[in-house]
C-alpha cells in the first residue's frame, strides 16, 4: 500500500505541473482530457480522456494510451485507478479495497496521504464518504436516529457515527474533537487537518476552479416598431362626459413598419464551469442609440440604451476548430437618455353609443388628440432571445460570430394600441482569459 501511495503522489505532482502549464484554454470545449491509468499491476500508463458527465466518471471512463490507436472502456475491475490532469481528480477502484461499491464503482479521493478520505457511491447507490488508514478503507456513515426514554417520556435522537469513527482513526495525533458536518469539504478540511499535525506533506485535491474570460462585443442591431389597434372603447379626447362611447380609427398607425438599424458596441463576460464543457454562462453589456421617427403620426422616440443580456451557452462539436452554439437569455435594455415628442393629430372617432332621445352626436367625427402622454412612455425593454453562431479558438483569444432574435418588446402602455419593437442582431464577440 505504502509503495502504491508514494507512486500515487509522484504522478500528481508531475501531471498537477503539467496542468499549470498546459494551453490557455484547454479545458474550452475539448473533449480530451490528459492524464492516466493505474493498472492492476499498480503501474502508471499515460494517455487521453475521452470527456464524460460528472456522475460518469464513478463508473466508466474511454481510454487511450499515448501509443494506441482507438479508445476503449475502462472500469472499476480493469484498473486500480485513474488520474484526470485538467480536472485534477484520481479516481481509486473500489475492487481494489474488496469493498462493496455500487455496480463496484470508482471512488474520488478528496485527500491522499496517511490517513485517505474518499467519496463515491455505496452499495444501494447512496453518495457516502470513506476513510483509509493502514489499507483498511472504512465507510462513514452520516447519522443514525435512535428513540430513547427520558423520564418516562420517549425522544427521537440522532447522533453522527462518522465522528466516533473519525476519532477513532486519529487518535494517534492530539486533536480537538471533531465537530462538523458530513460533507465534501468540510471532510477534506478535516483530512488537511490531520496531516498538518502529524507534519505530513498531503496530496489535496483542489477543485478545478471555472475559467471567466473578458471580451469585447459589436455589431448591428435591428428594432423594427409596429403598432396594433386595440379597438379600445373610451369617450373622446377632451369632449364632455355626455359625448358618446365609441372608438378611433387607427388604421393609418396599424400601417406603420420602422425598421432601425443600429451599431452597438459593449463588453461581455463569460463563465466556462469546471463541471461542463458543453455549457458556459455569458453576459454581455452593449451601448446602442435607438431612435424611432413617426412624422405623420406626430411621435418621436429617441433613445441611449444600455443592454444587459444574460445567457447560457451550449456548445456543440467539441475539439473542433470551428464549434456551432446556441444560447438563450434576456436582454434588458435601460435608457440612460430619453427624448420623447407627441403632439396632437386628428382621428376620427366612430360612436358605438346607440341614439336615444335628442341626441344629436354624429355616428363619426374628428378628434384632435396626443396619441401618447409621458406617463405611458415606458422605454425599457425587455426581450428573451435565442442566438445561433459559430466560435473558434484563435491564439488566446475565442472569437464568435452570431445571430441573435429576440421576441417583441413594448416601449408604450396606452388603453388604445399595443407597441412592438423587435429585436435581432448580428454580432461578433473576441474574448479572452482575465488574468488572475
Amino acid at each position: 500500500m505504502k509503495h502504491f501511495i508514494v507512486f500515487l503522489r509522484l504522478w500528481t505532482i508531475i501531471s498537477v505541473f503539467y496542468f499549470v502549464s498546459s494551453p490557455l484554454f484547454a479545458q474550452y470545449n475539448n473533449p480530451i482530457e490528459n492524464g492516466f491509468i493505474i493498472d492492476l499491476n499498480n503501474d502508471t500508463v499515460p494517455g487521453e480522456f475521452l470527456y464524460t458527465n460528472s456522475k460518469r466518471l464513478f463508473n466508466e471512463v474511454h481510454f487511450k494510451a499515448s501509443d494506441a490507436m482507438d479508445y476503449y472502456p475502462v472500469s472499476p475491475d480493469d484498473v486500480n485507478g485513474y488520474y484526470l490532469t485538467e480536472k485534477n481528480q484520481l479516481y481509486i477502484s473500489g475492487s481494489y479495497y474488496s469493498v462493496s461499491l455500487k455496480d463496484n464503482s470508482f471512488m474520488l479521493a478528496l485527500v491522499l496521504g496517511d490517513l485517505s478520505l474518499f467519496t463515491g457511491r455505496n452499495s444501494i447507490g447512496k453518495s457516502t464518504y470513506w476513510a483509509e488508514k493502514e489499507g483498511v478503507l472504512l465507510e462513514l456513515l452520516k447519522e443514525k436516529e435512535k428513540v430513547v426514554s427520558i423520564s418516562g417520556n420517549y425522544y427521537k435522537t440522532s447522533n453522527r457515527p462518522y465522528l466516533k469513527a473519525l476519532m477513532k482513526l486519529t487518535e494517534d495525533c492530539e486533536m480537538e474533537r471533531p465537530e462538523f458536518e458530513l460533507t465534501y469539504y468540510q471532510l477534506k478540511k478535516f483530512g488537511e487537518t490531520y496531516a498538518r499535525c502529524k507534519g505530513e506533506v498531503i496530496n489535496e485535491f483542489q477543485n478545478p476552479k471555472p475559467i471567466y474570460l473578458f471580451g469585447f462585443t459589436t455589431g448591428v442591431s435591428s428594432t423594427p416598431l409596429n403598432f396594433k389597434d386595440k379597438n379600445a372603447q373610451t369617450l373622446p379626447y377632451g369632449y364632455p362626459s355626455l359625448a358618446p362611447v365609441g372608438y378611433y380609427d387607427l388604421q393609418s398607425l396599424q400601417s406603420i413598419d420602422i425598421s432601425e438599424k443600429n451599431l452597438f458596441v459593449g463588453f461581455s463576460l463569460s463563465i466556462l464551469p469546471s463541471w461542463s464543457k458543453r455549457i458556459s454562462f455569458e453576459t454581455e453589456l452593449n451601448f446602442v442609440k435607438r431612435t424611432w421617427s413617426v412624422p405623420e403620426e406626430k411621435l418621436y422616440f429617441e433613445n441611449f440604451y444600455t443592454d444587459i443580456a444574460p445567457s447560457v451557452q451550449y456548445n456543440f462539436r467539441l475539439g473542433k476548430a470551428i464549434q456551432p452554439f446556441i444560447n438563450l437569455g434576456l436582454n434588458v435594455g435601460l435608457s440612460l437618455k430619453s427624448k420623447f415628442e407627441s403632439a396632437n393629430v386628428t382621428k376620427n372617432f366612430i360612436r358605438i353609443t346607440p341614439r336615444r332621445g335628442s341626441d344629436t352626436w354624429p355616428d363619426e367625427f374628428p378628434v384632435n388628440l396626443p396619441l401618447l402622454s409621458s406617463a405611458e412612455y415606458k422605454p425599457t425593454l425587455y426581450s428573451p432571445f435565442t442566438t445561433i453562431g459559430i466560435s473558434s479558438l484563435y491564439k488566446k483569444a475565442i472569437i464568435s460570430v452570431g445571430y441573435r432574435y429576440g421576441m417583441n418588446a413594448r416601449i408604450t402602455k396606452t388603453p388604445l394600441y399595443e407597441s412592438s419593437i423587435g429585436h435581432s442582431s448580428i454580432y461578433i464577440n473576441i474574448k479572452t482569459k482575465l488574468k488572475a
